[in-house]
């Protein structure tokens, strides 16, 4: 019951909005209207649809979701000890 019911409001829904632009591309202003201005209005739209999409996403941490793999410093020195001595005697 719930999904029909969603998937009839949907396609009701869509529907409507596909008669309500059929009716807009049929009205005489429309015919009057430049084509690169209607395109500027639907470039415009669409950009501020995505930044709303944008916007209302889910926020994700900022804390990589792997561990991140790092080169671990030398503990030891490059040098033995019995060449440090060598060297400090020499």
């Amino acid at each position: 019951m719930k999904n029909s019911f969603s998937s009839l409001s949907f396609s009701l829904a869509a529907g409507l909005a596909g008669a309500a632009c059929f009716a807009l591309a049929n009205a005489q202003f429309t015919a009057t209207l430049p084509s690169d201005t209607l395109f500027a209005i639907a470039a415009s739209l669409a950009l501020l649809g995505g930044a709303a999409a944008d916007y209302s996403r889910k926020l994700e941490p900022l804390a990589p979701r792997r561990q991140l793999l790092r080169p671990s410093l030398p503990t030891g020195n490059a040098m033995s000890s019995g060449t440090r001595q060598q060297r400090l005697a020499a």
